[in-house]
């Protein structure tokens, strides 16, 4: 049930086409190396507020967990970049949706994402491809590793990421699992 509260406020979020404040803007650029933020700034305006919103998150979760300002930067720069391969499946509001519906009752009657079309797919496998996009852009090992990663949990067990410390994941998991 929280994943469908999950997808359903995302979904009605997404459909404002809201700028983020230009504040926003160069906190997102002050955590970003230019060819990330070039990258990131490609993102459609509803994904940049999602980042920006699990980000501020993630600062606010590390600050009260004694992680500190100081170990913050790298944490906001992973937070910022987990969403970007779903650049490429170019899929609006409603094709994501649909993407999702497609996927979730494929996946249980054992079809591909392949077989769902090629924008379909490539949403599906947005992780992956987020994670090539990441290196490419001069990202953090860290920051491919969790776009890569970031959908690895189910509600017994998270997957702990070999780059990202226990405590870390979990916090940026329920950052984005607002």
């Amino acid at each position: 049930m929280k994943r469908i509260y999950h997808l359903a406020k995302r979904f009605f979020g997404a459909l404002s086409d809201r700028e983020i404040s230009s504040e926003d803007r160069q906190w997102v650029e002050s955590h970003l190396g230019v060819g990330e933020f070039a990258l990131w700034g490609r993102m459609p305006n509803h994904d940049q507020r999602h980042a920006v919103a699990v980000s501020r998150r993630v600062e606010s979760a590390l600050l009260v967990s004694n992680n500190g300002p100081e170990s913050s930067t790298d944490w906001i720069e992973v937070s910022l970049m987990h969403d970007v391969g779903k650049l490429p499946s170019r899929l609006s509001v409603l094709g994501r949706a649909n993407a999702t519906i497609m996927w979730g009752v494929a996946k249980k009657l054992g079809i591909p994402s392949s077989r769902l079309g090629h924008r379909v797919d490539l949403y599906v496998n947005h992780s992956s491809i987020g994670a090539a996009l990441v290196i490419e852009a001069g990202g953090s090992t860290a920051a491919s590793d969790w776009a890569r990663n970031h959908h690895r949990h189910d509600d017994k067990a998270l997957v702990v990421s070999e780059m990202i410390p226990a405590q870390i994941v979990q916090i940026l998991s329920a950052a984005d699992d607002d």
